[in-house]
């Protein structure tokens, strides 16, 4: 599922008889959230902004203001030493946007010129790969995915990043390197790498997919990521991607990523053994059986007061799913304590019920990370 929203959406501009020139490039720089400019060239839906590094990015009102503070620092590590990359997005007006945790990509006015569609996160370009638009959901950043679901995932801001720097700076820049690039990715599926991954979709998507692995934020082991997780593993499996990559690619690591965060934390913690999960992480990562059945007696055993109930009555509020999803945000969370006293290890489910009181869903989710993983610098560099 993941790796299926994480496609990039191609939308050509050129067909519908658009400009592909977006306007953020006269968007003035700016290292704090606030208000767009009087006059500025965007959809009224979109009312704030950050600029710290040439690339705008956009939100509207509900997404929350560290969100995009967080964003623009990962941009800026991620871009580390690719300036000229850069200067080329934000020359040709590239941006980035975020919607909330409440809405989803159908709420994009971009995505609407469109017909809707699209996945979690993607882009929408002009002709000859001239970059326009970049977006993906809030939650994201916050070690979140768009169920409400709080654990450690591949990255998805670096994925999409990655879509921006591989198929229009690279393009613009180094028409050589690009043709490179495609020429690698032929030879990978030549020899049998990546076979029934992800990453075999496109020369785009494995680049997308092993940049994640060169950060080591790859996520947890996939069927569709062939175990490939980290820069270590990426060198071994496929040396010639690896070293491509070394040239197109930040030297460190994106410390400012949710998921590099908490992947460090649980290896300082021992809780990642060799790439395989123990069960302290599967239970409090909200591990469950997915195999299970789970009915609504075993859900309605909970009284009203329950953490678990509580927790999920808030939950619609603060995702793009809304109340159809209470059932199963309940069943998993019950699963969840099941697992914990099968397994004789904490059961964060009992202290769900405080996260339900936060004002914000940036703070009902940081709040449920808390709980699962211990406090979280969101902003703060580590």
């Amino acid at each position: 599922m993941m790796r299926t929203a994480a496609a990039v959406v191609v939308l050509s501009f050129a067909a519908a008889g658009c400009s592909p020139r977006s306007g953020a490039d006269s968007l003035p720089r700016s290292e704090e959230p606030g208000e767009l400019p009087e006059g500025a060239q965007f959809d009224p839906w979109y009312t704030q902004y950050i600029n710290g590094h040439g690339v705008p990015i956009l939100a509207p009102a509900e997404v929350e203001p560290q969100s995009l503070e967080l964003a623009d620092a990962i941009v800026g590590q991620f871009f580390t030493g690719l300036d000229d990359a850069l200067d080329t997005l934000a020359d040709r007006g590239a941006y980035i946007s975020f919607y909330a945790a409440s809405q989803d990509q159908n709420d994009l006015p971009e995505v609407q010129a469109f017909g809707g569609g699209g996945g979690w996160g993607g882009s929408v370009t002009g002709a000859d790969r001239e970059p326009v638009h970049m977006y993906m959901g809030e939650s994201f950043l916050w070690c979140t995915n768009p169920y409400g679901g709080v654990g450690f995932y591949a990255d998805l801001v670096v994925h999409e990043l990655s879509h921006l720097l591989q198929n229009h700076a690279m393009y613009q820049t180094d028409r050589d390197a690009f043709d490179e690039w495609g020429a690698l990715y032929d030879d990978a599926m030549a020899a049998g790498r990546w076979q029934d991954t992800y990453a075999a979709t496109n020369p785009e998507e494995i680049f997308a997919e092993t940049a994640e692995a060169f950060h080591d934020d790859a996520g947890r082991p996939d069927p569709q990521n062939n175990g490939v997780l980290t820069r270590a593993l990426l060198e071994d499996y496929d040396p010639g991607v690896a070293d491509f990559l070394e040239d197109w690619m930040a030297a460190g690591p994106i410390t400012r990523s949710c998921e590099w965060r908490l992947r460090q934390q649980e290896l300082d913690s021992g809780n990642i053994l060799d790439g395989a999960r123990s069960l302290p992480w599967l239970a409090a990562e909200g591990g469950y059986d997915s195999d299970a059945t789970w009915t609504e007696t075993t859900v309605g055993e909970m009284q009203a007061d329950d953490p678990i109930r509580q927790w999920c009555a808030r939950y619609p509020a603060c995702s793009q799913w809304a109340e159809v999803e209470v059932p199963i945000c309940e069943a998993e969370a019950l699963g969840d304590r099941i697992q914990a006293m099968d397994g004789d290890v904490p059961d964060y489910t009992l202290t769900l019920g405080a996260c339900a009181q936060a004002p914000t869903c940036f703070e009902y989710l940081d709040c449920r990370y808390s709980v699962q993983y211990g406090p979280h610098p969101w902003t703060d560099d580590p």
